[in-house]
């Protein structure tokens, strides 16, 4: 079937200019609870564990989950072309199944070349689901109405990372191994369901389909203003990565207890739950998509650095419901902006190659994070990483402003926001 904008949607017949409930909407939106509990099951938990159970530094978790990052999206473009040229099902249900390969890794690695060899597998998984999974969800709806798909999708995964880091910090009083296990079965059914109900029509390429990968890269290379997007964005996945390293890291050396990890996440996601879609909503409805996104990153930076003035457990948490605020807004709105950016046919490479921000920043972020709270134990450095993280937040708001200021030499910049 051809969608609002005239392309040929990957998912076949399945696309629709509403987001009505058919099986493929409810499948991918089911896939991004189990993906979301699955993960935030694990990787939140995977910091604190490593540096408590096995006295590893933090810049040694950092390492690893820089590896992890920087597999996953910057083969990320890859698996979007994969998305686009073979169709979504099979990049998102064989994404999957790696993932929890991955994640069966993690629970029976007693090393650093384990936790690293965990960490490339687990990278690849993510490679080829999580672009695909985005364009899949774009395909389903019209230009006017992703950004309420993709906050309702982000409101999904947001009780999944309420869910997940509950379980595991209930399974991780049992074993490490029981997190591992649990969390990889979340992939393995998303893998299932993917496969066995999302449809198997043939894509319809584009013309230029007949080009190589790397043809199709340069494709969303040339696109200038996209690129300076995707610049800008990596200023938010430094500090938002944040939240699986240096939050976790800094509650458990101020609480003593791994236990307020998984409140913290709860009421990140009970936030999301009650203001995901009416805040995202009132904002595209006052201001462009760009300053949207300056505001969530002003938010987080202002989070961030107030953890630099909190010296009990529940302070930090008020401070991270700040910074999260901030995440729940910029998210949707950037999934959006990324889906109107890309031409027929290049959805998926456009948000793999979106991704790209996260393989720099989110990478950079974990490196330069843990070294950081390794620091911060000197009493006299305890505020630095907060001072540090605040200030790229700050950064990035004012390059997203900058960004839209400047003269735009494309005929598809996206179109204002829905009222």
């Amino acid at each position: 079937m051809v969608d609002s904008t005239g392309r040929r949607s990957p998912l076949g017949d399945t696309a629709r200019a509403t987001p009505a409930l058919d099986a493929p909407l409810v499948t991918l939106l089911v896939d991004h609870g189990l993906m979301s509990i699955g993960f935030y099951m694990l990787l939140p938990l995977l910091s604190v564990y490593l540096t408590g159970h096995y006295g590893m530094s933090a810049a040694a978790v950092g390492i690893v989950l820089a590896v992890r990052q920087f597999t996953q999206q910057g083969l990320m473009i890859f698996g979007g072309v994969a998305g686009d040229r073979w169709g979504h099902k099979w990049a998102i249900s064989a994404g999957f199944l790696v993932r929890a390969l991955g994640f069966l890794w993690f629970a029976y690695a007693r090393d650093l070349a384990g936790l690293i060899g965990a960490a490339i597998v687990t990278g690849l998984g993510g490679a080829l689901f999580e672009a695909t999974a985005k364009a899949a969800l774009a395909a389903l709806a019209a230009p006017e109405r992703r950004v309420r798909l993709f906050s309702v999708a982000s409101l999904i995964a947001s009780a999944g990372s309420a869910i997940g880091p509950l379980l595991g910090v209930a399974l991780l009083n049992v074993s490490f191994l029981w997190v591992g296990l649990v969390s990889s079965g979340c992939f393995f059914l998303a893998s299932g369901l993917a496969f066995a109900l999302l449809p198997n029509q043939a894509v319809e390429r584009p013309s230029r389909s007949g080009a190589s990968v790397f043809d199709a890269v340069l494709v969303v290379a040339r696109d200038s203003y996209f690129v300076r997007f995707t610049i800008v964005m990596a200023g938010y996945w430094f500090v938002s990565n944040q939240a699986y390293l240096a939050i976790p890291i800094h509650i458990g050396r101020v609480t003593g207890s791994v236990d307020l990890v998984g409140v913290a996440f709860a009421a990140q996601a009970a936030l999301a739950l009650v203001l995901q879609v009416p805040l995202v909503r009132l904002v595209c409805r006052w201001v462009s998509r760009e300053r949207g996104i300056a505001v969530g990153l002003a938010a987080m930076a202002t989070g961030m650095g107030l953890v630099s003035l909190a010296s009990t457990g529940y302070a930090i948490l008020v401070c991270v419901l700040v910074f999260a605020a901030g995440r729940l807004l910029v998210e949707p709105i950037r999934d959006a902006v990324t889906a109107d950016l890309a031409p027929e046919g290049s959805s998926a490479a456009y948000f793999g190659f979106g991704y790209l921000a996260l393989a720099f920043g989110g990478s950079l972020g974990n490196w330069v994070g843990g070294r950081l709270m390794d620091l911060a134990v000197e009493p006299a450095l305890a505020s630095a990483p907060w001072l540090a993280f605040a200030a790229v937040g700050a950064a990035a708001a004012v390059g997203m402003i900058a960004l839209e200021r400047l003269p735009d030499d494309r005929a598809h910049k996206p179109a204002p926001p829905g009222r």
